[in-house]
């Protein structure tokens, strides 16, 4: 399809899915046409979630998650915070947004419709604050980031600790490296 000739594209709304070109004499094509099954598709995808936490020496933190978002149809980028946090500010595509909590304080960021293309990922930006208890000399740190609830492909954090404590081991659900790429480059416009 990607061949056709501009003024064959433009004739329709919906983009053709294939197209035929004939490479011999004696032109012939048949072609069997059946109603497929219906699929669900999503409706919106986070391709990479990316949070800087800051950890205070009295044990409080800071934490800005960049979600990298493609929205087909979503009014909403629901996000659960962790527990005991406070939800500061959000910002879609460097603009900030005006944002509300349901019932059971899930964050709903409005989201853009009718977007330039579905394919093209925009960032959606959350900061909060997790009041934490006093750092004692020895003991366990959780770090909780805010979960959205759609699909993600991709989760990266930073972590910016104390410089005044040994940190022995790392555990949970992520693993430690010393180097990543971000899956893509946040809006240039941010």
């Amino acid at each position: 399809p990607s061949e056709l000739p501009e003024a064959i594209l433009s004739l329709s709304a919906l983009p053709p899915i294939l197209a035929y070109r004939f490479t011999d004499t004696g032109f012939s094509l048949s072609v069997a046409v059946g109603k497929g099954e219906d699929l669900s598709a999503l409706s919106a995808y986070v391709d990479s979630a990316n949070s800087v936490v800051l950890v205070t020496a009295d044990g409080k933190m800071v934490v800005r998650t960049n979600y990298f978002v493609r929205n087909r149809s979503l009014q909403f980028l629901r996000i659960t915070l962790p527990a005991g946090s406070v939800f500061w500010s959000a910002t879609v595509r460097g603009a900030p947004v005006r944002t509300a909590a349901d019932r059971d304080g899930i964050v709903m960021i409005p989201l853009p419709m009718g977007a330039v293309s579905a394919a093209e990922p925009f960032v959606a930006s959350v900061v909060i604050f997790v009041p934490g208890p006093r750092r004692r000399w020895a003991g366990r740190l959780s770090l909780g980031l805010p979960s959205p609830e759609i699909p993600t492909g991709e989760v990266m954090a930073t972590f910016y600790l104390p410089d005044d404590a040994s940190y022995l081991s790392f555990g949970g659900d992520m693993e430690a490296i010393e180097y990543f790429t971000e899956v893509l480059a946040p809006d240039a416009t941010e």
